[in-house]
């Protein structure tokens, strides 16, 4: 999406949102933020960015406490100018107090008195929900591999696209995982990803056959 500060945007398509809506509604659940990816470029807030977070704090505002709990993510998974495997992931809020020791570095201002602030967090485990996590790994897996996604790719060295998923994965999960926990959910990742990208091989190659004849 072209836009007046002249960056790259990315838009959620509005029937997905419903979805996940319904979806956790249904569930009980509560929804507190929202994230979207950068493929391959910093991490860092748009324009359109600041825009959204800043209509979703008003969306949920309690006005008699002054509260807008409701947070942003951004995950850049390929931007080469980051060092190591471990992915960039920006949490942000949009403040309207414009405190400047809270500016987030490199990202934009809606006006003077409105600016994203960075946000420290920290990944903590809830056993209740790797089901779930898991259900919605093998459904991408499952999208991202039906949609050519070569695993196998180098991203750099020897290093594969899958590995750097893994890697990055890794250093994310909850600190107070213990190890039997981290390395089941970590395998049972790449297994699904390598399963639903073989199987698309395969299928590419059994309809390239009976083009053939």
């Amino acid at each position: 999406v072209t836009t007046e500060d002249n960056t790259i945007n990315v838009e959620m398509d509005p029937e997905s949102e419903v979805q996940v809506r319904e979806k956790m509604k249904a569930k009980g659940m509560v929804c507190v933020g929202w994230y979207h990816s950068h493929p391959s470029f910093p991490a860092v807030p748009s324009m359109i960015d600041l825009k959204n977070q800043l209509n979703y704090q008003m969306l949920v505002r309690d006005e008699k406490l002054g509260l807008e709990p409701f947070v942003a993510g951004i995950v850049s998974p390929y931007n080469p100018k980051v060092a190591g495997l471990k992915s960039e992931l920006a949490w942000f809020y949009v403040s309207r107090d414009n405190p400047e020791s809270s500016f987030a570095p490199g990202a934009g201002e809606l006006d003077k008195n409105c600016r994203s602030m960075s946000l420290d967090v920290e990944t903590v485990g809830n056993s209740q929900i790797i089901s779930d996590c898991m259900s919605k790994i093998k459904m991408l897996a499952e999208w991202y591999s039906a949609n050519s996604t070569d695993w196998s790719s180098i991203w750099e060295g020897e290093v594969t696209l899958l590995d750097k998923l893994i890697a990055s994965v890794s250093e994310r999960l909850p600190r107070n995982w213990q190890e039997p926990i981290r390395d089941t959910f970590v395998g049972a990742i790449k297994s699904y990803m390598k399963a639903s990208w073989e199987k698309t091989i395969v299928k590419e190659n059994l309809e390239s056959l009976e083009g053939v004849n």
